[in-house]
């Protein structure tokens, strides 16, 4: 997708989030892209599997440096407004306007700082479903500070992944919709201050009713969430693998959700 050029994306940080969030979907699918571009064993000879893989490799590349250019250039934009305001407001301390648009300012430039390390999560489980899945195809590797690719032979026919196989958990399938379980009460305290952060809410319910489950080197949860007596919330929130010792990161989340609302992916 072509980005937007200019200023106008990061005066606006809900426009500026949506963007980021339909440039990810390359790391989102990334399973479903894998398996329509790396041929299997008997197609072998009609479709160069190397090539094609480089292809997706490159493609995962372009998407995290624009996707890296563009955050990168809106804190650098709005760090220079939130300098101006400074500015200004040593100028006029008594401007009550004034200081609200700095704060205002001031809380965009925090939210995009930590769009950065959203980004350095997204990508490294990209790198690593992609690793993972082809390891043993005649697939490119990603070489550090050279920015080439390496192939290594191809020995296995492809694995296949289906993303309509909800009930065997395989990498890139949602899951049947469950009740929520204590396990997953827990992920929803956890991100809670990130969600009431970056939704400006202050939940005093917030209690987790159903998920559903997708694999992506971690998991993936997608959770439905209380927070009134008729407001819900969906909730996606990553859990890294247990090795890595990470606590869970909320990707993303949609609000004005009801307790009828079908819990799909997003």
């Amino acid at each position: 997708m072509a980005a937007p050029s200019g200023a106008a994306i990061c005066e606006d940080f809900a426009e500026f989030q949506e963007l980021l969030r339909v440039m990810r979907t390359i790391d989102d699918r990334i399973v479903h892209e894998l398996n329509t571009t790396i041929p299997t064993a008997s197609f072998v000879g009609k479709v160069d599997p190397g090539q094609t893989c480089k292809e997706l490799y490159e493609s995962l590349m372009d998407a995290h440096t624009k996707r890296e250019r563009i955050i990168k250039n809106c804190i650098s934009q709005t760090s220079a407004v939130v300098k101006t305001l400074k500015e200004e407001r040593e100028k006029a301390p008594e401007d009550a306007a004034l200081l609200k648009q700095l704060r205002k300012e001031q809380t965009k430039l925090k939210l995009m700082q930590s769009e950065l390390n959203v980004e350095e999560v997204v990508n490294d489980r990209s790198w690593k479903v992609f690793s993972n899945l082809v390891v043993m195809m005649f697939c490119p590797n990603r070489q550090s500070g050279t920015g080439g690719v390496g192939l290594v032979p191809y020995e296995a026919e492809p694995l296949i992944i289906s993303e309509k196989s909800p009930a065997t958990m395989v990498p890139g399938g949602l899951s049947d919709t469950k009740p929520a379980t204590p396990e997953v009460q827990q992920l929803v305290n956890q991100v809670k201050p990130q969600f009431e952060s970056r939704a400006n809410m202050n939940c005093v319910v917030f209690k987790a009713i159903v998920y559903r489950t997708q694999v992506v080197a971690g998991t993936m949860y997608f959770i439905k969430v209380q927070v009134s007596d008729a407001d819900y919330v969906h909730l996606k929130v990553f859990q890294s693998l247990p090795h890595e010792n990470q606590g869970p990161s909320l990707e993303s989340f949609q609000t004005g959700k009801t307790k009828d609302d079908p819990l799909t992916y997003f």
